[in-house]
């Protein structure tokens, strides 16, 4: 009973760790009122589309690559060491370049 439970094999409604997922889905006649529910949820990123959201991450991903990068270049990390042993210099690599 145990295997089956760990597997998800068994399901138990009322146990928080071994419920099904399908437990914590809205039904469909639910879902029909989604601009409700999620106007009720409060959650402004859930009003945006999917592209702003995605532009938005790709945006602070980038940045935070940019901030990276740099750190890395002044030699302000820790972190990582030159070896010497690449075959491009750093910024080709990170953007992609040729060379």
């Amino acid at each position: 009973m145990k295997d089956g439970f760990e597997s998800g094999e068994v399901n138990c409604r009322d146990s928080l760790r071994f419920r099904s997922f399908e437990d914590d889905l809205l039904s469909d006649k639910d879902w029909e009122n989604k601009t409700a529910l999620i106007g009720d949820a409060n959650l402004p990123i859930l009003k945006d589309s999917i592209e702003t959201h995605l532009n938005y991450l790709e945006e602070l991903l980038e940045n935070r690559l940019n901030q990276v990068n740099q750190r890395i270049t002044a030699k302000e990390n820790s972190h990582f060491v030159f070896t010497g042993r690449g075959s491009k210099p750093l910024d080709a690599r990170i953007s992609g370049q040729n060379g």
